[in-house]
């Protein structure tokens, strides 16, 4: 019947985010019945080492909720493409269009919202469902009833009916319920929060316009263009409140008094349109053709995780284990490989699952437990590995995965890095922290190859290249600490979890007009001669 849209990312956009969030998802959910109703969530830019923003709240949300949610991610990658364009980090017009795109078909009716609007049908028991399967064709607005803050935090936003049906009576008892309208294109003022469309209409115009990437006026140029290809502009007011959780005791960048703001032409986008479609855009809106990540919440980062881990570990014996961060362990590369896997998924668990890790490290036992956790986090990446580290041997589950590959390819087809230092020739075995000549030959090949990453990362990379994460195991505590310290901007991980992560530090300055920069990778690597140890 209805397919609802809602677009963010996984920041604090406003006051107390989470928790608008929550309560308007919920109520939404409560007021669907129909089979096929479903919410979709364009979860757009949020970081790739976070989760999406509903996997981050999903225990706020009812079971109602988690069942109607489809969530598109919609990473960093796409977003460049647009970044000299725009100063915000979270666009509406290419959100709300690759919802429409992955819309569910059977569904006739598409309601543009946000997530900070909670719906009351006028007469009490009616559902969203068969409100909007009782109308007409055409195209609908709805006025906003803006909540104050302190009222909407009261909610229990686990109690979606309670909620609504205090708001019944609320919306007259304190006056909140005042009917703004505004110019005649739009009828009510705030018309974004409620767009009722039909779906096949929404197709026809090509969507929302994928130019206005500056923020304001995007709901009043798809209404102006909605009422060019429908004709009349509809109220739902009759059938339907509509209240607006108010975020505005923190400015935003598209609430901030600041002069420096930047919005959409209303002039070229509003005023001047004299056509419904966007012929420009009328075969790429929405993200088409583009592989776009979707999960349901019976599914996300956090089950695949919780599934490699319950799969690969043996289940332990003791209560704890004990170890010692001072004088008596410094410098001891033990570790137990067994214990660190948990906090190094972690790190992967919400990367894109096509990236490809270049890996180098001193202990094959180590190397081959993290090769099968990524097949079971559902990785369908490449993992490569310097051809010179012959002693990591990938289990033969996943050797189709593994590649050995020269340096120069090692360094240039990664997303991400891992880097691993631990006596190799022990493999996992107890004891003291002496060293052998093949652990020697192992943790120098690998603190070679790590120079000439970092190395390559500040004197070669381009400028304007997204930054690739640096993990780094069993770099605290030991010699190698000082090591990574000096080359990446890390987070200060607790000793415990053996793992440091971050981004090499590049130098100011490097541009690639200079024209005594070297041009290839490869004449890189041979100006310098560097190949790592066997």
């Amino acid at each position: 019947m209805i397919s609802v849209l809602l677009y963010g990312r996984n920041d604090n956009h406003g006051y107390n985010l989470h928790k608008r969030a929550a309560i308007s998802i919920n109520c939404i959910a409560e007021m669907l019945d129909h089979p096929d109703d479903e919410i979709l969530f364009a979860d757009y830019n949020t970081p790739n080492d976070l989760p999406s923003f509903i996997e981050a709240i999903q225990d706020t949300l009812t079971r109602k909720a988690r069942d109607r949610l489809r969530v598109l991610r919609i990473r960093p990658a796409i977003h460049r493409r647009f970044e000299g364009k725009t100063q915000l980090v979270a666009l509406e017009s290419i959100s709300r269009n690759a919802a429409i795109r992955r819309s569910n078909p059977r569904n006739r009716w598409i309601l543009s919202t946000n997530t900070d609007m909670i719906f009351v049908p006028r007469e009490q028991g009616r559902s969203l469902s068969t409100i909007v399967g009782a109308l007409a064709d055409g195209f609908y607005h709805l006025p906003r009833f803006d909540l104050p803050e302190c009222l909407w935090e009261s909610f229990d936003r686990l109690d979606p009916a309670g909620i609504i049906a205090e708001l019944r009576d609320w919306g007259v008892r304190f006056h909140l319920n005042d009917v703004v309208y505004g110019d005649e294109a739009i009828l009510y003022d705030g018309p974004g929060d409620f767009q009722l469309a039909l779906r096949d209409d929404v197709f026809a115009i090509h969507g929302f316009h994928e130019e206005m990437l500056l923020g304001w006026h995007v709901d009043s140029n798809f209404a102006k263009r909605m009422r060019l290809h429908r004709g009349a502009l509809n109220s739902a007011l009759p059938f339907l409140y509509g209240y607006h959780c108010d975020h505005t005791r923190q400015a935003t960048a598209l609430h901030s008094h600041s002069r420096q703001r930047v919005v959409n032409d209303p002039e070229k986008f509003v005023y001047a349109v004299d056509r419904p479609e966007i012929a420009e855009q009328q075969h790429e809106w929405g993200l088409a053709g583009e592989e776009i990540e979707e999960m349901r919440l019976s599914e996300t980062a956090s089950t695949s995780y919780l599934r490699a881990l319950e799969k690969l570990l043996p289940p332990g014996h003791e209560p704890y284990s004990e170890s010692y961060y001072n004088a008596r362990s410094w410098n001891d590369l033990n570790y137990d490989p067994h214990h660190v896997l948990p906090y190094l998924c972690d790190l992967f668990s919400t990367v894109p699952r096509d990236w490809s890790i270049s890996y180098a490290g001193c202990r094959n036992d180590s190397f081959a437990l993290f090769c099968r956790a990524l097949a079971e986090m559902g990785f369908v990446g490449r993992v490569a590995v310097p051809d010179a580290f012959a002693w990591l041997d990938p289990p033969s589950s996943q050797a189709e995965r593994v590649d050995r590959v020269p340096v120069d390819r090692w360094i240039r087809s990664a997303q991400e890095f891992v880097f691993e230092f631990g006596l190799g020739s022990r493999d996992g075995s107890a004891g003291g922290a002496s060293r052998r000549e093949p652990d020697e030959r192992r943790l120098e090949a690998t603190s070679k190859i790590y120079r000439m990453l970092v190395e390559h990362e500040r004197d070669f990379a381009p400028e304007d290249a997204p930054p690739r994460r640096v993990v780094a195991v069993n770099v605290i505590h030991n010699s190698y600490e000082s090591m990574v310290g000096d080359t990446l901007s890390y987070t200060y991980t607790p000793y415990s979890t053996r793992t440091r992560h971050g981004y090499v530090v590049r130098r100011p300055g490097k541009t690639d007009s200079n024209p005594k920069r070297v041009r290839t990778l490869r004449e890189w690597l041979r100006r310098r001669g560097r190949r790592p140890a066997g």
